[in-house]
C-alpha cells in the first residue's frame, strides 16, 4: 500500500507546474526605460506596447512586442511620424490601431495609424473627425470600435464615435449620457461596452459606471465601481468578464485588482498587482494569461515592469452528448493524429474542429474539407489535456472528444 501511494504521488505531481489561479508571476522588464501612457494589445499570440514615454517630452511611437514562449521583448517598426503619449488604440480583423493622445511638442492629436504585424508596416487611416484630444478609450463591438471621451484643453469630453475599418469612416453615435471624462475605464464583454469613472471637469474621479448597446445606440446606467473613484487603470476582458487594475483617484495611485460580471453586475476583488500602485498602466491578454505593466508610481517615477496573471474563473466546456462516435489515434500523441469519424454517411461533410486547453480556453479552430484525410498536427500545442469540438459546417452534427498530448 506504502508503494502505492508513493506512485500515486508521483504522476500527481507534474500537475503543479501551472500557475496557480489568482496569481501573479513577474516576467521580463520592458526594455526602455519605463512607459508611461503607452497602449497595447495582442494579435496572433503576441503583446504589442505601443507609444508612451517617460514623460510628454520624451514620448514615442516605439512598438515593442511580446513573446510569451521565450518571455522576451524585441522592438517593431514604429508607428505613425510622431511619439505621442496617453493615446488609445484597438484591434479588428488582426489589425492594430492608434490614436488621439498629445505628441511631444505639446500638440494633441485626432489622426488614426493602422499597424499590421505581418507586414510590421503601420499606414494612416481616416483621422478622428471631431476635435484632438488625449485620454481617450477604446472598445470594441462587432468589428467595430468605438471610441469615447478625452480631453481637449481642459475640456472634457463625452462624446462617442464609431469607427468601421471596411468603409475607414467614423460616424458619431448617442453622446455618454454623463459629464465628460479624461482616460475612463472601458471593456467590451459579448459585443457590449462598458465604459465609467474617469476624472470630469472638476477633476475628481468618477465611480459610475455604464453599458452602451450597439445595436440600439443606447446607454443604461449600471451598478457603481466598488470604489469611490478611479481612472488612468489597466483594463482588459478574459473568460466573458471584465476587470480593471491600478489607476489613480484623487492623487493616489493603486495596484488593486476587480473583476465585473455582467451576468448579476457586480465587482469581486482579486489578487493585488505586485510591485508599486500605479497609474497609465497597460494590459493585454494573451490565451488565458493576462500581462499588466509599465506606467508610473505615486511620484511620477515610470515603472517598465511586467506581471502576467492568472484568473481564477475560467471558461468550461459544455459537455456535448454525441450522436456518433468519433476516434483520434495515437493518444497520447506526440506530433500528429488522425481523426476519423464512425457514421460513414457524414464522411463527405465540410466539418469544423474548435480545440480548447485543460482551462476552456479556445487554441485552436480550423475547417476540414476532408475528414478521411485530416491529420492533426501538434504544432504550438504545449503537453497537457485538450477537448475537441467537431461540427458540420451546417451544425447538422456536433460531436466531441479529448486527447493528451505527451
Amino acid at each position: 500500500m506504502r508503494s502505492t501511494l508513493i506512485l500515486i504521488t508521483c504522476i500527481i505531481l507534474p500537475v503543479y507546474v501551472f500557475a496557480q489561479p489568482n496569481t501573479w508571476i513577474q516576467k521580463s522588464d520592458m526594455p526602455n526605460n519605463g512607459l508611461v501612457g503607452a497602449v497595447a494589445f495582442s494579435i496572433s499570440g503576441y503583446g504589442y506596447v505601443c507609444t508612451g514615454g517617460t514623460d510628454v517630452d520624451s514620448c514615442t511611437n516605439h512598438i515593442w512586442r511580446y513573446d510569451p514562449s521565450n518571455d522576451a521583448w524585441s522592438q517593431q517598426t514604429d508607428i505613425g511620424s510622431v511619439g505621442r503619449i496617453a493615446a488609445t488604440s484597438f484591434v479588428i480583423a488582426g489589425l492594430g490601431y492608434v490614436t488621439c493622445g498629445v505628441d511631444r511638442n505639446s500638440v494633441l492629436k485626432n489622426d488614426l495609424w493602422r499597424y499590421d504585424p505581418t507586414t510590421n508596416i503601420s499606414v494612416q487611416k481616416t483621422t478622428l473627425p471631431s476635435d484632438a484630444r488625449v485620454g481617450a478609450s477604446c472598445v470594441v463591438i462587432s468589428s467595430r470600435a468605438y471610441l469615447l471621451g478625452g480631453e481637449k484643453d481642459a475640456d472634457f469630453c463625452n462624446d462617442l464615435w464609431e469607427y468601421f475599418p471596411g468603409s475607414n469612416a467614423w460616424t458619431q453615435k448617442a453622446d455618454f449620457p454623463a459629464s465628460g471624462r479624461f482616460s475612463p475605464l472601458s471593456f467590451a464583454i459579448n459585443n457590449i461596452g462598458y465604459f465609467g469613472g474617469g476624472t470630469d471637469t472638476s477633476f475628481e474621479s468618477r465611480n459610475d459606471w455604464w453599458k452602451y448597446n450597439a445595436s440600439n445606440n443606447t446607454w443604461t446606467q449600471l451598478n457603481d465601481l466598488p470604489v469611490t473613484g478611479r481612472a488612468g487603470a489597466a483594463c482588459f476582458t478574459i473568460n466573458n468578464l471584465g476587470y480593471f487594475c491600478g489607476g489613480y483617484a484623487n492623487n493616489s495611485d493603486n495596484n488593486d485588482l476587480w473583476r465585473y460580471n455582467p451576468a448579476n453586475d457586480t465587482w469581486t476583488q482579486k489578487a493585488a498587482l505586485p510591485g508599486s500602485a500605479r497609474d497609465l498602466a497597460v494590459a493585454f491578454v494573451l490565451s488565458n494569461k493576462v500581462y499588466v505593466g509599465s506606467g508610473e508610481d505615486d511620484t511620477g517615477n515610470p515603472l517598465r515592469d511586467f506581471y502576467e496573471y492568472t484568473a481564477d474563473t475560467i471558461t468550461g466546456i459544455q459537455d456535448i452528448t454525441p450522436n456518433v462516435k468519433t476516434f483520434m489515434f495515437p493518444n497520447p500523441l506526440h506530433t500528429t493524429a488522425k481523426l476519423e469519424i464512425e457514421n460513414v454517411q457524414f464522411r463527405n461533410e465540410v466539418f469544423e474542429i474548435e480545440i480548447y486547453n485543460s482551462f476552456g480556453v479556445l487554441v485552436r479552430a480550423e475547417r476540414i474539407l476532408d475528414i478521411a484525410s485530416y491529420i492533426l498536427h501538434r504544432g504550438d500545442l504545449t503537453g497537457g489535456l485538450y477537448f475537441y469540438k467537431l461540427k458540420t459546417h451546417k451544425d447538422e452534427l456536433t460531436c466531441s472528444g479529448k486527447f493528451v498530448i505527451e
